[in-house]
């Protein structure tokens, strides 16, 4: 019971911390003791919004200027292979890898309402995290924290193109701009077994950051920016379905919202 407690208390200090966050896919139950599961996941992110931000811009020429922006991902894309094992009946220990692809940047000058696009490449991406059965009010209901790390380095961002006007950079300028993003999540998550399916909801805390920075040249001239941005809802809603298969697989869908709007389908081998 202390070993439980300080388990408890450590996972409360690491994920109020930037470092750990929500299980991208997998199915919502704990991997038994022992055990271990392998899942595969994907996610569709419509939209995720950042708070207003500075845009810094440094010319070769001297000049510099600071500009205020909004800013948000749609349409981006996960796919992760989660590896989980079973420490006790009480505690999961997880780790990811994978990759996200097909999502787009979207920010808007806050002064003069102009709209900017770039598209977001193909990138590697990790995650670390655990799971916690903190109650069991009734055979197959119980209380879940879950808590994940997960981040990208160095994503490039590219096609940049002025949605207000129709300007399309690349036609005068080579561009060079890469995205740094961590993301950290806390859910409570009750679980409700009914036979083979499993429905379940949660809250969850959550906290991204995201860097942009880079360099657009021309002949004769060079503009380097950067800037660093913070999402902007941090509390959020998620809810789903597991179903069992069979033979150790089980299959996961899950929906969040307020936080990001995103939707993920995994399945689940345990063994």
């Amino acid at each position: 019971m202390k070993i439980r407690i300080f388990a408890m208390a450590s996972l409360v200090l690491l994920l109020t911390s930037p470092a750990w966050a929500g299980g991208l896919g997998q199915g919502p139950g704990m991997t038994p003791a022992g055990k271990w599961a392998l899942s595969l996941s994907g996610e569709y992110q419509f939209e995720q919004k950042f708070k207003d931000y500075d845009l810094h811009r440094a010319s070769s020429a001297g000049a510099s200027d600071i500009e205020g922006k909004s800013a948000k991902f749609k349409e981006d894309q996960a796919y992760l292979a989660t590896l989980t094992w079973g420490a006790s009946d009480w505690l999961n220990l997880f780790a990811q890898a994978g990759w996200v692809r097909g999502g787009k940047w979207q920010d808007k000058d806050l002064l003069s309402g102009q709209e900017w696009e770039a598209k977001l490449k193909d990138n590697f991406a990790w995650g670390a995290g655990l799971k916690v059965k903190v109650w069991e009010p009734r055979p197959g209901w119980s209380l879940l924290l879950a808590g994940r790390y997960f981040r990208y380095d160095d994503r490039e961002a590219s096609d940049w193109q002025n949605n207000s006007t129709g300007f399309q950079a690349d036609s005068d300028w080579v561009t060079d701009d890469k995205l740094d993003y961590w993301q950290v999540d806390l859910d409570a998550v009750m679980l409700f077994k009914l036979g083979m399916v499993t429905p379940y909801v949660g809250l969850g805390w959550s906290h991204a950051e995201a860097k942009l920075s880079g360099r657009w040249s021309a002949p004769g001239v060079q503009v380097d920016y950067d800037s660093k941005m913070k999402s902007k809802e941090e509390l959020g809603a998620l809810a789903g379905l597991a179903l069992e298969l069979g033979s150790g697989f089980s299959l996961n869908l899950q929906g969040e919202f307020i936080t990001r709007t995103a939707v993920s389908l995994g399945v689940t081998w345990t063994f």
